[in-house]
């Protein structure tokens, strides 16, 4: 019993590569439940009046910079396994209301920095050390873990950004502004998918659809596996449940970058 008091009382160690914003703003992450509460608010549907006050209040707290709704990477594999384009429209236009589009950085991209953070406490600083980088940013290429936004190349693949923006006929400032727009449309297009004539029209030139739901129905497969687990061994839910959490962890989520060539 010490020994698992002794364990719970391990603090978390925030990988301080990955910086947080000051607090104000709150960061909170709503699941996509909440966000489908507050589309059937958004859109007047009948089930969503309940869900009025709530919509205000988040847009208020986004508007007076006391909150920050992130989403993240799930977000979108969530909302594109939703058949109805309606639907996905509907989530599309709260989600940029109250998020803004601001986003968590990839999973893989959190994991990396974590396993180089418990590396620096166990063995001692990287003489590379991992760059440091903001935990939230904007727009779908982030929250995949693609840094910056869309570039020019020329035709021997140079990055020619810095020049064409100078030279842009209408000015750097409208060039920016072209970028700016062409990112938002990118990420407006992600989260709501094709229109049924657009969908109509990708199937003609070949395409089969999105995921398949393969990804969905591993994890929920692996979660199962964990439950029966606990099930089998009820030891594991007193006083140890954090260690087989952390070993599972390891074991899915960051095993492929363990394996990868950070290390």
């Amino acid at each position: 019993m010490q020994e698992g008091r002794a364990r719970s009382e391990v603090p978390y160690r925030w990988a301080s590569t990955l910086r947080v914003p000051t607090r104000p703003p709150r960061l909170v992450y709503l699941d996509l439940n909440h966000w489908v509460s507050l589309a059937k608010a958004n859109c007047g549907h009948r089930d969503g009046e309940r869900f009025r006050q709530a919509l205000d209040v988040l847009v208020d707290a986004r508007s007076a910079g006391g909150a920050v709704f992130p989403i993240s990477d799930s977000t979108f594999f969530e909302v594109s396994k939703i058949k109805q384009f309606r639907q996905r429209r509907d989530l599309r236009d709260v989600i940029e209301m109250v998020s803004g589009y601001s986003v968590v950085t990839s999973r893989s991209v959190i994991a990396t920095h974590e396993i180089e953070a418990a590396l620096d406490e166990l063995v001692g600083p990287s003489s590379r050390p991992i760059n440091s980088m903001d935990y939230l940013d904007w727009g779908v290429a982030r929250a995949f873990g693609m840094v910056g936004g869309f570039r020019v190349f020329d035709d021997a693949g140079n990055d020619v950004t810095a020049s064409a923006r100078a030279e842009f006929p209408q000015g750097p400032d409208a060039f920016d502004e072209l970028f700016a727009d062409a990112e938002l449309q990118l990420i407006r297009s992600v989260l709501a998918g094709p229109s049924p004539d657009e969908e109509l029209e990708l199937r003609l030139l070949g395409s089969r659809g999105g995921d398949d739901g393969g990804i969905g129905a591993k994890r929920a497969g692996q979660e199962m596996e964990q439950a029966a687990r606990f099930e089998a061994d009820s030891s594991w839910r007193r006083g140890r449940i954090r260690d087989a959490v952390a070993a599972r962890e390891v074991l899915i989520e960051l095993n492929e970058t363990l394996q990868g060539g950070m290390l």
